[in-house]
């Protein structure tokens, strides 16, 4: 995660972009995400490698994962049976649910993801399964300093 400033007179897209990797859809983030993560929830997933995936559902929270490049705490996870996995790259994409208007609440930020082999696609044979970790909205909004403010 990263704090930014935005100086007076400039601006930042509160969008998301839907679709495929080179999609140039793209849907209003109009508020973050009610609460917390919790078990059942469902969301999608906008990488810059595999583009959105949807139909994900959280497994656990407060999820200790460790990766390539250490320990992360404190994660949300979710599992997959089949379907595009994310790929390497695509950490720092927005996590979040998209509303009955088409909107976007966000509700977290991609921390890891795996599974699908070579072709990043698991069939129900496929030994590993989709798997996608990230951090919760709320833990970037109350770390740092300042407001997150959606228009």
């Amino acid at each position: 995660m990263a704090l930014i400033e935005v100086w007076p007179g400039k601006s930042v897209r509160d969008r998301v972009y839907r679709g495929g990797h080179s999609s140039t859809s793209s849907f209003q983030v109009r508020s973050m995400w009610h609460r917390r993560a919790a078990a059942g929830d469902k969301f999608c997933t906008g990488g810059k490698e595999s583009g959105e995936i949807c139909d994900w559902t959280v497994s656990k929270t407060g999820v200790d994962v460790k990766t390539d490049l250490g320990l992360n705490h404190n994660e949300v996870t979710s599992k997959s049976q089949s379907g595009w996995c994310p790929r390497h790259g695509d950490s720092g994409g927005p996590v979040y649910t998209v509303n009955s208007d088409g909107t976007v609440a966000a509700k977290g930020i991609i921390s890891s993801g795996s599974g699908g082999g070579t072709d990043h696609y698991a069939g129900s044979l496929d030994l590993h399964q989709c798997a996608i970790q990230f951090t919760d909205i709320y833990d970037a909004y109350q770390g740092f300093p300042g407001s997150l403010w959606l228009w």
